[in-house]
């Protein structure tokens, strides 16, 4: 549900946040994604280096959470990553995700 209150340059309404993205925090939002996307990164290099550290027991209950958060990691990581990259060329554009999807829509509905 959108918030009732004005939202000085609206980005976009973040469902994940529950919270309209604009000028005010737009800022936290995106570091926000980048200190994500470092975040499961690390977690990833870490689970590997202790599973390729004591691959000789497997059965281990640290290796087997290890294992289940690289499955974790990897299910969500290309559309986190996704996202952060599509954040990094607006900001780098000068865009707001709403500039963005509106200019899109209106160059590809050729009926109005």
């Amino acid at each position: 549900m959108f918030s009732f209150f004005i939202t000085i340059k609206f980005d976009h309404h973040c469902p994940w946040v529950n919270n309209c993205i604009g000028r005010r925090n737009y800022r936290h939002f995106f570091f926000f994604l980048i200190f994500l996307t470092l975040h499961m990164i690390t977690i990833f290099i870490w689970c590997m280096l202790l599973i390729v550290k004591n691959q000789n027991n497997l059965n281990e209950t640290s290796i087997v959470v290890s294992i289940v958060l690289i499955v974790i990691i990897s299910i969500f990581f290309i559309p986190i990553f996704g996202l952060t990259g599509f954040h990094v060329i607006l900001v780098t554009r000068g865009r707001t995700t709403n500039e963005q999807v509106r200019s899109f829509t209106l160059s590809t509905n050729k009926l109005e």
